[in-house]
């Protein structure tokens, strides 16, 4: 069970470093998009704006598991000192994930709200839908 939890402590370390990355990339894109505008790709811009809707919706489904994984964890008995030091490790490993795909939701969700205000905010918007 410790290597367990040592290999999801690392997974999760690995999945938030990706998932700020994006965020931060996403903020930078954001920052030059206005001077790369045009029509043709304004529409692959709304296009990935509504991946995010994807992804806020994918986010609760994950941390339903996780959090139910984590309350079976937490419910174990005490068992052997070990044991006892692998669920410790696997609480303080999956609290702090979890609370950080909370955070990651709501910074996904400003991602969308401020990709949409900057995709409204360029001239002939109304033409992509056409």
């Amino acid at each position: 069970m410790t290597e367990y939890c040592i290999k999801s402590k690392q997974k999760f370390s690995d999945i938030k470093c990706n998932l700020d990355i994006t965020i931060d990339k996403f903020e930078k894109f954001y920052e030059i998009y206005p001077e790369i505008h045009t029509n043709d790709n304004a529409k692959g811009f709304h296009i990935m704006i509504q991946g995010f809707d994807h992804i806020i919706e994918s986010i609760p489904t994950m941390s339903n598991g996780i959090s139910g994984f984590l309350n079976a964890v937490k419910q174990m008995p005490r068992m052997t000192t070990e044991l006892n030091r692998s669920k410790k490790l696997m609480i303080d490993t999956l609290e702090p994930f979890l609370n950080y795909l909370y955070s990651i939701e709501q910074s996904f969700i400003m991602l969308k709200r401020k990709g949409l205000d900057l995709l409204n905010s360029l001239p002939d918007k109304n033409e992509i839908y056409q």
